[in-house]
């Protein structure tokens, strides 16, 4: 009986251990990423709610008394008092509003505060959430002015929670990833393949059958390319080490091959026309998917494209259509999704929370320094600075570290292929084992 290998025992643990760390890793980023939706609310909130030793049934204004509560004991049907400085701890109805102007930043990306009204709204056919005058959501923050709300809703009913249930969702295989498993899948079928031809051409030429086992799941072997996960890593790496010279930064290795790989880039905002005509040239497509209203007569709405949902009409809108109005969250992972299974490889460029789920859903998910956290932890790449000029230099780099990766698969599939057969050839002709010769 051969000795222990220690040796080799040793670098499997490594590797698992490895496997691991990543895993965990991967993991523990999605999990800070929601708790930082929860953590972005403060904690004491001042209410005004129905007295407990209150009799009266007529006044009712004045069976409201003032108490501090945490956010969590908020109620449906509390009145909150919303002050500079504060975070809304609900999605509310604005009941008073002294110049409330509220930020919805973390929400559309828009750093111009939002002057918030009491009443009806003026609303064209066509709006989304964040035209309410009316409604302060949850997770904004109160820039000016002073007013109180009506608590409508909280807990696991807010906006910001399917947010959150959105983020915390297993991340499925993006473009790279699904690269990698084809190639793996086809050299596992070549295997199956050859394996029974070699041990039967091996068998019956030399009578060893053996031998010719052992030959033939050599062969097998011998398929595959070895150095495949240095050299891609290798290769990622030092882009990665190339984009931060260009201001990305960059946090899933794997990012930098989607980046060459990329067809379709969505946006939440408009670019210059030099940036948009550079990525057209490189054979990127950009469409802008924002909550906002446009002007663009071209433009496909949010509701337009909630009357396709489910039909195949709907992905026929996403693929024609290039500019994409008042659509919301979910849609907008609906159209990353969609081109997909168009075949596509999607980066989405986006810097609020309500791009925070088809960030995750794209190929590369690019993210600004400038944006809110959650969407930071979120994306794949995050840009220094905003700009499609800085995305057409990250898709040229990650072009080269793609034809690298695809020179190093060509030549290590022909030189494998072409020693395999050679071999096998051989030993149909020659009674010889060359494993043994």
């Amino acid at each position: 009986m051969p000795p222990p290998n220690w040796k080799g025992f040793a670098v499997l643990m490594i590797m698992v251990l490895i496997s691991c760390v990543v895993r965990f890793w991967q993991e523990y980023q999605s999990g800070m990423a929601v708790f930082q939706l929860q953590s972005s609310i403060t904690t004491k909130f001042r209410v005004r709610r129905p007295s407990c030793n209150s009799t009266s049934t007529n006044k009712q204004h004045d069976s409201l008394s003032e108490v501090t509560v945490a956010g969590g004991d908020i109620v449906p049907g509390d009145v909150v008092i919303l002050e500079p400085g504060a975070v809304v701890p609900a999605d509310c109805l604005v009941l008073e509003s002294s110049f409330l102007r509220i930020s919805q930043s973390t929400w559309t990306g828009e750093s111009e505060p939002v002057l918030k009204v009491t009443g009806s709204n003026d609303l064209k056919e066509e709006f989304s959430l964040f035209d309410l005058g009316n409604l302060a959501l949850m997770g904004t923050s109160i820039v000016s002015g002073h007013g109180t709300g009506l608590v409508l809703r909280t807990g696991d009913d807010v906006l910001i929670a399917s947010m959150a249930k959105g983020i915390e969702k297993k991340r499925h295989h993006n473009s790279f990833q699904k690269g990698i498993r084809n190639v793996t899948w086809m050299l596992i079928g070549f295997m199956v393949v050859m394996v029974p031809i070699v041990l039967c051409i091996s068998g019956k030429t030399t009578g060893d059958w053996a031998n010719a086992a052992l030959f033939s799941i050599s062969v097998a072997v011998g398929l595959i390319p070895e150095m495949l996960p240095a050299i891609v890593n290798a290769n990622l790496a030092r882009g990665a080490h190339q984009l931060s010279k260009k201001r990305a930064i960059v946090k899933r290795l794997d990012c930098v091959q989607n980046l060459g790989a990329m067809t379709v880039l969505c946006s939440d905002k408009t670019g210059t026309k030099d940036a948009v005509a550079r990525l057209t040239g490189l054979g990127v497509r950009v469409k802008v998917l924002t909550g906002d209203s446009l002007p663009d007569a071209e433009a496909i709405t949010g509701p337009d494209l909630a009357a396709l949902e489910g039909s195949d009409e709907f992905d026929l809108a996403v693929e024609r259509c290039a500019v994409f109005a008042k659509v919301t969250p979910k849609q907008k992972s609906m159209i990353v999704t969609s081109l997909q299974k168009a075949g596509h490889c999607v980066g989405m460029l986006g810097d609020g929370i309500n791009d925070c789920i088809a960030l995750r859903d794209a190929d590369v998910g690019i993210s600004v320094d400038s944006g809110a956290g959650v969407a930071k932890d979120c994306a794949d790449l995050i840009l220094t600075e905003k700009g499609l000029l800085i995305i057409v230099q990250s898709v040229t780099l990650g072009r080269i570290t793609h034809g690298n990766t695809i020179k190093y698969l060509k030549m290590a599939a022909s030189s494998n292929f072409g020693n395999v057969f050679s071999i096998v050839a051989a030993s149909a002709w020659l009674a010889f084992t060359p494993s043994s010769s």
